[in-house]
């Protein structure tokens, strides 16, 4: 059948119905939130087991939403024994002709996923944000919280009517957390400058034959090297597989780093769009031959780290 719009009526010879400027609309917007401002319908915590979505709008299948104040929702009651994930998506539902927010609750379990997205002829959800909520727990904090706003597969940005993006509330979120590195760094520099200055006495004086701590050898001063630090490591998205260390990050990815070991510590720099898109933790581990990192979902083309530290055991941590 050939269609064609949109046109002046003559006696009511052209009607259109919502249906067709839906799909008007979505053959030059697609699905997703609006990237400016920046938090646009985030998820941030409240009060107890309260969340607030922040003011913004979202297209979905051509249809507009748009939420005007800090809109509050209460979580379900933690479970005593067991974790669970949240998932706070927007729904366009054809059947109740509207688009809302909603909580959808997960099933407590030992390794808690997030409930599935619908997505039929009559309802189609957006993920906003997945929430952990810890067994027993009266309250959410902020780590808890995954944005899922960036993940194109769960909701996305609205592509096609906008120019830029803006991600300062990622931004915010990433110098917070540099900022407490860098207070962590400064102190952890005061320990690797007093320990730096007594393995110089200890190198020099076996240089010159004159130790004074006769246990000192060579062997001993390389164990005592504090830190080991590689570059601009090129991971591919098939180094990742399934793992149930972290349930907000359920894929864990082998990085070689030559000398590493289990008992050391690493300290993994991203880039800033992957460090505050939310799809990688910030926590890695160690393991002997290299160090582990972790993600929300494998990437979809080769991610880069710039840099990889790992400290020896007792220097270097948090």
């Amino acid at each position: 059948m050939e269609k064609s719009s949109f046109f002046n009526s003559v006696s009511s010879d052209r009607r259109y119905s919502a249906e067709d400027w839906a799909a008007y609309f979505a053959s030059f917007i697609s699905n997703g939130v609006f990237a400016e401002p920046s938090d646009n319908l985030q998820v941030l915590i409240n009060t107890g087991m309260g969340i607030s979505i922040k003011p913004g709008i979202s297209f979905v299948n051509g249809y507009r939403y748009q939420n005007t104040t800090d809109l509050i929702k209460t979580l379900a009651v933690a479970d005593g024994i067991y974790n669970r994930i949240d998932r706070v998506v927007i729904r366009w539902s054809l059947l109740d002709r509207n688009i809302t927010a909603a909580v959808l609750q997960g099933a407590p379990a030992t390794t808690p996923v997030a409930p599935a997205l619908t997505r039929d002829a009559e309802i189609y959800e957006l993920a906003l944000a997945d929430i952990y909520v810890g067994a027993g727990v009266t309250s959410i904090v902020q780590s808890n919280i995954t944005d899922r706003r960036p993940d194109s597969d769960l909701c996305g940005f609205v592509t096609g009517v906008i120019d830029q993006m803006d991600f300062s509330s990622f931004a915010a979120q990433f110098n917070e957390f540099f900022a407490e590195y860098k207070d962590t760094v400064a102190d952890q520099t005061t320990e690797f400058n007093d320990l730096l200055i007594d393995l110089e006495e200890q190198i020099s004086q076996a240089a010159s034959q004159s130790l004074v701590d006769k246990s000192v050898t060579f062997q001993k001063l390389a164990n005592d090297a504090v830190k080991m630090v590689v570059e601009n490591k090129v991971i591919s998205p098939s180094a990742f597989f399934s793992d149930s260390t972290y349930p907000d990050f359920p894929y864990r990815a082998s990085v070689p780093v030559r000398g590493a070991l289990h008992t050391m510590i690493p300290d993994v720099v991203f880039d800033v769009p992957d460090a505050t898109n939310g799809n990688y933790s910030p926590v890695s581990r160690t393991y002997d031959g290299g160090v582990y990192i972790y993600a929300a979902s494998p990437p979809n083309s080769s991610l880069t780290i710039p840099t990889i530290i790992v400290w020896r055991e007792g220097v270097g941590t948090w």
